[in-house]
């Protein structure tokens, strides 16, 4: 309402009001104003009075309440025209349920919007304490959940049209085979990635080119929380989430990285003198946390037909690569004798084969300029307790197990064959050979 229709209505309610005053002030006036007291007055002039003062009090209160009037009509057009674009779902966001739920009970809806998306952008970061083994993953990948999650994402790269992820790489674990098996045959349209850091966020599914942006959001932050799922066509709200998307997506490394949970466990490696005759045998504990690889490391050397304990070791930073046609596993480490840091050094294992990530062949070296060339295979599950406890004794006859049972030589000429044999202690079939002496190995 402009301040035009707002002026008659004032000027009626101010020529109201006066009157009233005017007329009151005549019924109340003492003597020595002129007038006469009431008593002398006759009394159709006294009602009279009284009734023109009456009618301009209720002029001034009906104009004082039809210009409220009018104000609040224009403030609640308003308020019904926002009301009604909610209520038309411009604006909405609604309640979907609780995210244990969601694929279960709301599968027919993704699917819809999966098959009419021409690109989709989905996260799904687990954020758990980043020592703590990946159960919540399992927990939430339950009763055909993963099915149905890998059947949304065919739906769309089928279709040649793209679906993009990003997943955290603690509780990726239980889901790699999928993902390995649809980005094999989907490379081109089916794009994972994984944070590069353990940190809570916002999951979100965005479904973008279709008849219009959708994006569910919520699902809580994966910390023993349930939480909400909420859904919305809001422009800007979609916008958002994009952006959001795009950060994080910038924040993150190709799907293969995952790879360095397959150099997780316990390991066995050689070492060798310049001249190709080994020097030294180590038990590796490889643990992952978050996604730095740490390396443990108790060093023996042969004695005697047996083993005598001889120094240890500590990663003390690391980083691990996957490249075009292998891995990489580079880091520092300081020697550990009894919560005594002794020593400074290095090492590279490089793992030739990303299909087999079992093995490995590289150097370590030390702050003295002592460079071993070193190879090392995984040892299968049922070891990896023994190697992780550390102790000296059991590990010493894990060693002379492994050899008396012709799982590992320790003896080979500089130009000889692997010191590992064919066994049922390597996981994944049999070990791959070793080129030693001074052509072999990696630099």
């Amino acid at each position: 309402m402009s301040s035009e229709e707002h002026h008659n209505p004032w000027i009626i309610a101010v020529v109201g009001l006066v009157l009233a005053v005017v007329t009151l002030l005549l019924e109340v006036a003492p003597p020595w104003l002129g007038y006469f007291p009431r008593d002398e007055r006759e009394p159709p002039t006294y009602l009279w009075h009284f009734l023109l003062g009456f009618i301009a009090l209720a002029i001034f209160f009906f104009s004082l309440m039809w210009e409220q009037s009018g104000r609040m009509k224009s403030h609640f057009k308003y308020f019904n025209a926002a009301f009604l674009d909610l209520k038309d779902n411009e604006n909405a966001i609604a309640w979907v349920g609780p995210a244990s739920e969601l694929l279960k009970n709301h599968f027919d809806d993704l699917m819809r919007l999966a098959e009419d998306a021409k690109v989709v952008k989905n996260t799904l970061v687990f954020y758990t304490n980043r020592e703590a083994p990946a159960t919540e993953s399992r927990g939430w990948l339950t009763d055909g959940d993963g099915t149905r999650r890998f059947d949304l994402i065919e739906k769309v790269v089928s279709r040649k049209r793209k679906w993009l992820d990003i997943q955290s790489e603690r509780g990726i674990g239980v889901m790699n085979d999928m993902i390995e098996k649809c980005w094999e045959k989907h490379s081109a349209f089916y794009v994972p990635n994984v944070t590069a850091a353990t940190y809570p966020i916002v999951n979100m599914i965005l479904f973008r080119g279709g008849v219009e942006d959708e994006v569910w959001f919520g699902f809580g932050l994966f910390d023993n929380y349930d939480g909400p799922v909420f859904r919305t066509v809001n422009p800007k709200v979609c916008e958002y989430f994009e952006k959001y998307f795009d950060t994080i997506e910038k924040d993150s490394r190709r799907w293969e990285a995952v790879r360095r949970q397959h150099v997780e466990g316990a390991w066995i490696s050689v070492a060798y003198k310049g001249d190709g005759q080994i020097q030294d045998l180590a038990t590796l504990n490889i643990t992952l946390q978050g996604r730095a690889l740490f390396v443990k490391a108790q060093i023996f050397e042969p004695y005697e037909n047996s083993f005598a304990f001889v120094r240890a070791f500590r990663s003390t930073s690391s980083n691990f690569q996957v490249l075009n046609d292998r891995a990489v596993l580079d880091f520092t480490l300081v020697g550990d004798a009894e919560g005594v840091e002794g020593k400074k050094g290095g090492g590279v294992y490089n793992f030739p084969n990303l299909d087999n990530l079992n093995f490995f062949e590289g150097h370590v070296f030390s702050q003295d300029a002592q460079t071993r060339k070193v190879s090392g295979h995984k040892l299968a599950a049922e070891r990896e307790k023994v190697v992780q406890d550390r102790s000296i004794t059991p590990i010493r006859e894990l060693l002379e197990q492994l050899v008396l049972n012709g799982v590992l030589r320790i003896s080979a000429s500089p130009f000889g064959e692997s010191p590992f044999s064919e066994g049922a202690d390597f996981p994944r079939g049999k070990a791959r050979p070793i080129p030693l002496g001074p052509s072999g190995g990696a630099p």
